[in-house]
């Protein structure tokens, strides 16, 4: 059994609080052994959020069952979200202008307010309460999801519901059997043989998700063009494969531009003088380390393990001081992740400084496979206007990007932070993982904030840090007291 012990007394009571969200999330189930032809597609999914895999698998994950602040997220609808769930829907409501209240995933008066809203404007009864259809919409249209084409295959993951007919429950069964994968009784009723072949199926076709009887999934088997969520017209534009902001409409003049047809953006370009910031998992730099566990604990689970070291433990230096650790209680299995966040104690106004993400693959997963299957997902997510070197390496400074079109040597000022070991514990354990103190070193250049993605012995490394601050080239000056 591992036990989260915090050396430093006053980082307890904060733990105390990030654990207890943790186990309110209802993600307590480890994540199980999944099969080699499907664990490929499942971590890619984690590239983006681990949160995704979870969605559309909650029977794996416990999201099933779900709750905010002790009230069940999502009890009245027509299934129980989990809060990363929750904060889709919000977000659709949001994009669609008829929310603008905090992104928390509890749903109160706003929120059902925003539901009752979208369900007249789409002409479906303003209950307040969601079926299948509406949820499975809202969360395609939310952030996580509105950048993709309708039939973008990585919309399998926003189907959190069932939202067929019985009669289409049926065309899908009898489809299923058709194609040698057993369903059982043509009959309507989604029970265990149903969803057991559905599961089948999308393994076979490298489908990810969950086994969901949903109308993207029928309309896969049957040839016919992807569903339109209903609520899109309402939004005034969608990108295709764009990972940038979404305009709205909003809810005041949503049913007046209804009726009229929604030209389709240009594709987003990162424009010369921006300066860009990233995020992995949902964490930014500038976070504090209450933020930071929250975050993660929403992502990776009730059974994240954390830790917090000083710069004797896990290999700082006088500016990167202290780190706290957050990995699944699997680490280092396959498909098990790992989360560093590293700071400064002398300056918590800074908040985090760099963050490495590390996840496991299986051996079976080589590089054409994380090429075809992974490197797509880290694409759409942080595009490719401020990407170089061999693919690799995002920065976020408009000055530097500038300089490295010209120069290629720029890339190696952007540094190269990363682990020198990745551990197979937690720190208090002794075996938690170690900080390559000379690759701090490598960091001599201010280039805004930079991302590295690398994949090598089946592991897959996201490191991303505040050059500015690093390099000691950041315009506050540093004070030790």
């Amino acid at each position: 059994m591992r036990y989260d012990i915090f050396p430093d007394l006053i980082f307890k009571p904060l733990f105390a609080t990030v654990l207890a969200l943790a186990v309110a999330l209802g993600l307590s189930t480890p994540r199980p052994a999944v099969a080699q032809d499907g664990i490929a597609g499942a971590v890619a999914l984690g590239i983006v959020g681990t949160a995704v895999y979870c969605a559309a698998n909650p029977h794996r994950c416990g999201g099933s069952t779900a709750s905010t602040g002790g009230a069940r997220v999502g009890a009245v609808d027509a299934i129980a979200l989990n809060r990363t769930q929750a904060m889709w829907v919000q977000g659709g409501l949001r994009n669609l202008g008829f929310y603008s209240g905090a992104i928390d995933g509890a749903f109160g008066a706003g929120t059902r307010t925003a539901i009752r809203q979208y369900q007249a404007a789409i002409g479906a009864n303003a209950t307040g309460r969601l079926t299948g259809q509406q949820i499975n919409d809202l969360v395609v249209l939310s952030p996580e999801f509105m950048s993709y084409a309708d039939d973008a295959t990585y919309l399998f993951n926003a189907d959190l519901a069932n939202d067929l007919t019985r009669d289409q429950v049926r065309q899908l069964q009898a489809e299923l059997n058709r194609r040698g994968f057993n369903a059982g009784p043509v009959d309507g009723a989604f029970g265990g043989m149903t969803r057991n072949a559905i599961a089948a199926y999308k393994a076979s076709q490298g489908l990810p998700g969950g086994p969901v009887a949903s109308r993207r999934l029928l309309a896969h088997m049957q040839g016919t063009p992807a569903p339109v969520p209903a609520g899109a017209h309402l939004v005034a534009w969608r990108s295709s494969g764009s990972s940038g902001s979404m305009t709205t409409t909003g809810s005041a003049n949503g049913a007046q531009n209804a009726a009229q047809p929604q030209e389709e953006a240009p594709t987003q370009v990162t424009p010369v003088g921006e300066n860009l910031a990233f995020d992995i998992l949902g964490v930014s730099l500038g976070m504090k380390p209450d933020t930071v566990m929250e975050r993660l604990a929403g992502e990776l689970g009730a059974n994240m393990v954390t830790d917090q070291a000083n710069t004797a433990t896990f290999g700082g230096t006088e500016t990167v001081d202290t780190a706290y650790l957050a990995q699944q209680s699997d680490w280092p299995a396959d498909a098990a992740e790992q989360f560093v966040a590293l700071f400064d104690s002398a300056r918590p106004d800074l908040g985090a400084l760099a963050a490495i993400r590390t996840i496991r693959m299986p051996a079976s997963v080589d590089q054409a496979m994380f090429e075809a299957q992974v490197l797509p997902e880290i694409l759409a997510k942080y595009g490719t206007e401020a990407q170089f070197g061999n693919g690799e390496v995002w920065i976020g400074g408009a000055d530097a990007r500038e300089a490295a079109r010209a120069d290629a040597s720029v890339l190696a000022q952007c540094g190269q932070l990363r682990l020198a070991a990745l551990g197979t514990g937690t720190w208090t354990e002794g075996n938690g993982p170690l900080l390559d103190t000379a690759s701090l070193g490598s960091v001599t250049r201010d280039c805004g904030q930079v991302l590295r993605v690398t994949f090598v012995n089946s592991v897959i490394r996201i490191g991303l840090w505040d050059s500015a601050v690093l390099s000691g080239s950041a315009t506050a000056p540093k004070i030790k007291f």
